[in-house]
């Protein structure tokens, strides 16, 4: 009879081991295929195997991809990700899926045109150390810029907008910011110039401006000379001792506004001549950046009301291209030009520019009864 019991206890262990190996073989089989990864921006889940972290997006090996089952999602495409069945998350999944929720509603706002907390939310990424994934610093810098000129502030991220431009040439650009409100693309892809983001002083610091120069990576053989070039256009130090050799478009634009400011009259006026055969057949910001450079020059360098007057006219033609211009450019353009207005006599005019100005920016002048 104990015999019989025995044999009966050992059968039934027997069958639980095996009905036990069976729910795990199920588990083990299912775990893979049903584990799903849900996309943003439209794409449906996919099916896998296993996800791996890595700096620029989650790895994951799919199910439904047949031989070819490798693929890179990128964190600001991947919402969430299900926890295999055997235990939590692999490690980095969770530093990887903050950095991508705030890279996609940074997105997210500035296409519903929310620029300020659009900047927040790309502020918040790079504060999460993104810097490891160029990918994903390229479209936070990208970020940082459209939503400055959508607030009307772009002269607050003029070296974000020269690495952008960086990235460009170096086919780096992260192609994921777009904005209806924003008309054209972000960046003129002749020259790699953010045409929204003039060389003007406006409201930047000039030590952090420096600072974010120095922080921010140089992508291209010129971004040392542009970022200079840059500098030297805010300063109006002229340009530096550079030989004429085999310069990008954008590189050499921006080496001839700075040959305006030079201190020989024959550099300024041979810059001069070729920057008026420039802005004869160039876009309209262009034809702004110019103008507005050859005004400033010819004022600072006059030695007669003729050349006062000559430059005046240069940087009301800026004021005349409105929104083409950077807002920054056309206030600077349209306070240097009344102080021109007034120095030859000129008061009626200078009045009139001043009254435009104070609609435009009354952010910019005090009332008569402001403390």
């Amino acid at each position: 009879m104990i015999e019989f019991r025995s044999r009966a206890l050992v059968a039934r262990v027997a069958i639980a081991s095996l009905a036990l190996a069976a729910i795990a073989a199920t588990a083990d089989a299912t775990d893979g295929r049903d584990r799903l990864v849900h996309r943003r921006g439209g794409d449906g889940p996919v099916s896998i195997e296993r996800a791996t972290y890595k700096p620029d997006g989650l790895a994951v090996v799919r199910i439904d991809l047949g031989p070819a089952r490798e693929e890179l999602i990128p964190w600001d495409r991947v919402a969430v990700v299900e926890p295999p069945a055997s235990g939590p998350l692999e490690i980095g999944i969770d530093r990887g899926l903050r950095r991508g929720d705030r890279l996609w509603r940074g997105q997210v706002r500035l296409r519903r045109g929310d620029a300020r907390l659009a900047e927040e939310a790309f502020r918040e990424a790079l504060d999460l150390g993104i810097e490891d994934s160029p990918s994903l610093f390229a479209i936070a810098q990208e970020g940082l810029v459209a939503a400055a000129i959508m607030q009307g502030s772009g002269d607050l991220v003029q070296a974000e907008a020269l690495f952008l431009g960086e990235l460009e040439a170096s086919g780096g650009r992260s192609g994921r910011i777009s904005d209806g409100r924003l008309g054209d693309d972000l960046l003129d892809e002749r020259l790699d110039l953010v045409p929204l983001v003039a060389p003007v002083r406006g409201d930047a610091d000039l030590v952090r401006l420096k600072g974010a120069m120095r922080r921010l990576p140089q992508v291209d053989a010129e971004s040392s000379l542009r970022r200079d070039l840059w500098l030297r256009l805010l300063e109006a130090e002229g340009p530096p001792e550079v030989p004429d050799g085999d310069l990008g478009p954008g590189t050499r634009f921006l080496l001839d506004l700075a040959r305006v400011d030079a201190a020989e009259p024959r550099v300024r006026e041979a810059a001069r001549r070729r920057l008026v055969a420039v802005a004869a057949k160039a876009p309209a910001w262009q034809v702004g950046w110019i103008r507005h450079r050859l005004g400033r020059s010819a004022i600072r360098n006059a030695t007669s009301d003729a050349e006062v007057l000559r430059g005046a006219l240069d940087l009301v033609n800026v004021l005349a291209l409105e929104d083409a211009v950077a807002p920054a450019m056309r206030l600077d353009a349209g306070q240097a030009l009344v102080a021109a207005l007034d120095a030859v006599g000129r008061d009626d005019e200078a009045s009139t520019i001043r009254t435009t100005l104070m609609i435009e920016f009354p952010e910019q002048f005090q009332t008569e009864t402001a403390p």
